[in-house]
């Protein structure tokens, strides 16, 4: 632990910060500065993480390191991440002080001191284990659809049981998307991707990147090393991690494994056996296996030691500043003592070296551990005697370097306890401010015991409809609460509106329900699946008249107009083609269709429309360009507007489907192919479409004249498929959900309102994330991923 500078801060939220985690000497900088606190009440000691110095005042800054520590926040809950540090809290910002995140305190020197406590480059097996370690935390991030955009020697601490990798988002956090991140705060380019060096997306295969250059510059002692000087074991796995192309990188996965089973043989070589099993192998991936007594270089867990002997120290200090003497009576002279304990000298270049030490490698460090024994005073008011003596008893006694430090962590890790009564009262009066950008607190989250499959609906503003295979679920709008669940019907769609207490429920006939109690109040069977003309899919619905195709079992195809106040057919008309979608103008139904009839081989977009008031069919219309099955809507101004690819086109339905206008989507980096659009939103004479470069248009029904254009999202799958965009009934907001992340956009102008980012509820399924569906009211953001349902506040 360094000492504070005049500069630094001394309290962050409920923390009193004890000193730095880094060295202000250290060659190589960290994203952020890093500070060792403690609970004012005593309760816990953790590491807190503000932003460098000379972007603290940024607001911009500010939001995207905030936005990245909710991200980090967010990744414990459901990924496996065993050499993970979480993230557990966050503060500050948007006039509350400086931002800031906190995670619980963990003996750990950063990557940096390590290498200067060991006097140059670290051990090969060192490196090996430290690599495999890190590579399986990646592996787990990158099957989950995430890249961890940190990775550098300062994300990486170093405890006695194992790396732990921090930094999650910070090269996001440093520059926004599409800027050059040249001289960026925190970041060195030795340690960045080629592609995120010129302001590209971090992509998981930018994580194996990084981490080559990791390992290489602690196998080396410098950044960017020449081949030759890489350790032969290492050069290999090293240099593919750094090339220069994407594609010719290893997984995260295969870096792990070459890198254990190098180790294994090695250790078979030596004569040694096969790594020792640890405390943690029940429970850690097979990284585990490598990181057993004697991983770490006997310097490097004695300075482990030294900062957990440290802390406590310090801890003593501040402790007897409120009412806790007597707790603790260090002897001076000894490790307690904070003043000439080494702890307070790790990795100051330029410290004083201490005459009696021989044959040190670092200045400030000595051979043999110092005389640390401990004298225990009274027992503390707070009941927190037990955890103070383990910790001193693993501080002040190294026998516990046998073990590879298992015994400092096990002592030292943030024990259970009751709230104060100044915690009881921080956490009454905590406020609801968010800096913007921030992902926002739900007001709620409902699980489900089966993941639906549709968007929501929102009934009236007071109840969310949740249509799945099985079931259809109302929850109450502003708590989460289910109210009613129907289990007869069996969802096709998502519900739709019939009147002021009614909603339909497309399935396999016509169902209407009462919204408030989800009971049947009608069902139509001729419509069932034994019934004589199956119920396909819906395509509208107006008032008391809902429009839908349906199919006989002879393979006829029908568009069937319903009366829902008489419950009987206003008139059917033959369909010629399966239908795609439907959508009402003011006199007619345009239904799409997913092939063109007339030629199997040149499927392009069709439509066909039917006079609401009696079915007339009008000729059908072919629109060149668009694909059969592409996503279309009407505008209600007669234009068609179509996905056609990486073009976004309107067609005018006036002029017999002439195109009108074309957008491109936005090309992405060099060497990327060029995305395509996904489904279009409209609302007050405007469309809203995204691409599969995570890039959202707002442009003119009309005329195609772009509005706004900006790009979101963290991070890309590797065969991105555009987000689902989704508008506020006032216009004023739009929402954007993909495979990751749902974004609210202020729709006037495209500025970010919030991200929010969760991963898939652990239901036993592999395979990764799931759609994220949406549905918004003026006030509410409800979102659907996997099986929660989340509430959302929309601004």
């Amino acid at each position: 632990m360094e000492p504070l500078r005049l500069d630094d801060p001394r309290q962050l939220g409920p923390y009193h910060v004890l000193g730095r985690l880094d060295s202000e000497y250290s060659a190589i900088p960290v994203p952020g500065r890093r500070y060792i606190a403690r609970e004012v009440s005593g309760s816990r000691t953790v590491v807190v993480t503000v932003p460098p110095a000379a972007v603290a005042e940024d607001p911009r800054y500010g939001a995207r390191f905030l936005t990245e520590a909710e991200n980090a926040r967010r990744l414990p809950q459901t990924l496996r991440l065993p050499w993970c540090r979480p993230v557990d809290e966050i503060g500050g910002g948007a006039g509350a002080g400086l931002p800031w995140h906190a995670a619980p305190y963990l003996p750990a020197l950063p990557l940096v001191s390590v290498v200067d406590l060991h006097g140059g480059p670290l051990p090969e097996r060192t490196v090996r284990a430290l690599g495999a370690a890190v590579a399986e935390t990646l592996a787990a991030l990158h099957e989950a659809g995430l890249a961890h955009a940190g990775v550098a020697p300062g994300a990486v601490l170093v405890a006695g049981d194992g790396p732990r990798l921090t930094g999650f988002g910070d090269v996001r956090a440093a520059a926004e998307d599409g800027a050059p991140r040249t001289g960026a705060p925190g970041i060195v380019m030795e340690f960045l991707p080629p592609e995120q060096a010129a302001g590209g997306r971090p992509r998981p295969l930018g994580d194996v990147f990084a981490l080559g250059a990791v390992l290489a510059w602690a196998a080396t002692g410098r950044a960017a090393p020449e081949p030759e000087l890489l350790p032969e074991g290492l050069r290999d796995i090293v240099l593919s991690c750094r090339a220069s192309d994407p594609a010719h990188r290893p997984t995260a996965g295969a870096v792990r494994d070459a890198l254990l089973q190098e180790a294994r043989q090695q250790t078979a070589g030596s004569g040694a056996g096969a790594p020792a099993a640890t405390s943690l192998d029940a429970t850690s991936d097979r990284a585990a296996g490598v990181l057993g007594p004697e991983w770490l270089p006997g310097r490097v867990i004695a300075g482990i030691v030294a900062q957990s002997a440290g802390v406590l120290a310090a801890e003593v200090e501040t402790g007897e500043s409120e009412a806790t003497a007597g707790v603790l009576a260090p002897r001076r002279g000894t490790a307690l003592d904070g003043a000439a304990h080494p702890a307070t000298q790790l990795s100051s270049q330029g410290a004083g070296r201490d005459d009696t030490t021989k044959g040190a490698a670092r200045p400030g460090f000595p051979d043999a551990p110092v005389d640390t024994a401990p004298v225990v005073g009274a027992a503390s008011d707070r009941g927190d005697s037990s955890r103070r003596a383990l910790l001193l008893g693993a501080a002040a006694g190294v026998a516990g370097l046998a073990v590879g430090g298992g015994a400092v962590w096990a002592a030292t890790a943030p024990s259970e306890h009751k709230p104060t009564a100044a915690e009881r009262l921080m956490a009454a009066h905590r406020t609801r401010r968010r800096l913007k950008g921030a992902s926002p607190q739900p007001r709620w989250r409902h699980d489900l015991k089966g993941a639906p499959v549709h968007a929501p609906y929102i009934w009236r503003n007071r109840i969310v409809v949740l249509t799945g295979r099985t079931e259809t679920v109302g929850l109450d709008l502003r708590t989460g609460r289910r109210l009613w669940t129907q289990e007869t019907v069996r969802p096709t769609g998502p519900a739709v509106p019939v009147d002021d207490e009614l909603i339909l429920i497309p399935s396999r006939s016509v169902a209407v329900v009462a919204a408030r109690t989800g009971e049947i109040a009608w069902q139509d069977k001729r419509y069932g699946r034994t019934g004589r003309l199956p119920f396909e899919r819906q395509l509208g619905v107006d008032g008391s008249s809902v429009w839908f195709a349906a199919a006989s079992s002879r393979g006829e195809r029908v568009v069937v107009a319903y009366d829902l106040d008489h419950r009987e057919e206003s008139w059917r008309s033959p369909l010629s083609a399966e239908a795609g979608g439907g959508q009402l103008t003011d006199d007619a139904l345009i239904v799409t269709a997913a092939a063109d009839p007339k030629s199997a081989d040149d499927e392009v977009l069709t439509s066909f429309a039917f006079a609401r008031k009696d079915g007339a069919e009008r000729d059908a219309v072919t629109y060149q360009g668009a694909a059969a099955g592409a996503p279309a809507v009407v505008d209600g101004e007669g234009m068609l507007l179509v996905a056609a690819g990486k073009y976004l086109r309107g067609y005018d339905l006036s002029a017999g489907g002439k195109a009108k206008w074309s957008v491109r989507a936005v090309r992405g980096a060099a060497g990327e192919k060029v995305p395509v659009f996904g489904p279009v939103a409209v609302h007050g004479g405007k469309a809203y479409a995204a691409d599969g470069g995570y890039a959202v248009h707002a442009l003119e029904t009309a005329t195609g004249d772009i509005v706004w254009q900006r790009q979101y999202g963290f991070q890309l799958p590797e065969r991105p498929t555009a987000p689902d965009v989704v508008v506020s009934p006032s216009g004023d907001t739009l929402v954007v959900a993909d495979d990751y992340e749902v974004d609210a956009v202020d729709a006037r102008d495209g500025t970010l309102r919030w991200r929010f980012a969760d991963l898939r509820d652990s239901d036993g399924v592999p395979g990764g994330p799931a759609r994220r569906r949406a549905a918004v009211t003026d006030d509410t953001v409800v979102v659907l991923s996997g099986r929660a349902v989340y509430g959302l506040p929309a601004a």
